[in-house]
């Protein structure tokens, strides 16, 4: 199996937005600045629909949101808190994202349309994508 593709996750801490959180997790498991816009995806993860697929490994179940993001600079700190399995941090063009496997592998479909200028009304639920 290859290793997999993901995006900067955790948790929202109590008093945060959401928006916040993602600004943080970011700049603590990749050392980048980013600034967020626009929430387009939501997705609710199921556990119990994917038992025994090695990319999905948590009994939790999860509500899940994706928004656009902007890099603030190309200069990186070092990151405070990677993911426990988190081995590198990498930057991927909207056109390859084809490549990676990303998870969940089912985003690579919608965020594929958004590099080639294709943009959904915000926010979509994805369901519970595999």
């Amino acid at each position: 199996m290859d290793e997999p593709a993901c995006f900067a996750r955790r948790r929202v801490e109590p008093g945060e937005t959401a928006a916040e959180a993602a600004v943080r997790e970011v700049l603590e498991e990749t050392g980048l600045r980013v600034s967020f816009g626009e929430l387009p995806w939501v997705r609710e993860y199921l556990p119990e629909r994917h038992s025994g697929n090695p990319y999905h490994r948590t009994q939790l179940q999860q509500l899940q949101l994706y928004f656009k993001a902007q890099l603030e600079s190309e200069a990186a700190l070092p990151a405070t808190a990677p993911d426990r399995t988190q081995s590198a941090v990498v930057r991927h063009p909207l056109a390859t994202l084809s490549e990676p496997a990303l998870v969940p592998l089912g985003l690579q479909t919608p965020l594929t349309a958004l590099g080639a200028g294709q943009a959904a009304d915000a926010p979509v639920s994805l369901g519970d994508l595999l």
